[in-house]
């Protein structure tokens, strides 16, 4: 992504790839949440796992918000603040607390500068269809 245009450059520079990576890494862990919370509810019990948690953070958001079917309704400087202070600290949580995927999330940075560049970017990705698996590595030649 060229920051100064907000546009995909011919050539993604290293940096772009590992932002993109990032948000589509937050959009499949609310998937996954949403999963769980669908076996969950048919089992009739509890989810065993919530990767959101029915709490705040400790900025005092719900972790709800932190999903990605929720701030992707956002505008975009309140999408902005809310990836930035609150989705990449919980990325470095979730890194901590030594999950498989987690690991390498751990240093997760937001890296955007530009508000309407990030919230593109998220319309962008929510518009992938993500149910195939094989389709994540066209996110650069769809942009």
């Amino acid at each position: 992504m060229d920051s100064q245009s907000g546009s995909f450059a011919d050539r993604v520079p290293q940096q772009c790839l590992e932002r993109l990576t990032s948000l589509v890494f937050i959009k499949r862990l609310d998937d996954l949440h949403t999963a769980h919370g669908r076996v969950a509810e048919d089992l009739g019990r509890p989810m065993a796992r919530r990767i959101f948690q029915e709490s705040t953070d400790d900025k005092g958001d719900p972790y709800d918000n932190l999903r990605w079917c929720r701030f992707q309704h956002f505008e975009t400087c309140g999408l902005m603040r809310l990836v930035d202070e609150h989705v990449f600290p919980l990325l470095r949580q979730i890194g901590e607390a030594g999950s498989f995927c987690g690991t390498h999330m751990m240093d997760a940075r937001p890296g955007f500068s530009n508000a309407n560049l990030r919230a593109k970017a998220v319309q962008i990705l929510n518009d992938l269809p993500m149910e195939d698996r094989d389709n994540k590595g066209d996110v650069v030649p769809r942009a």
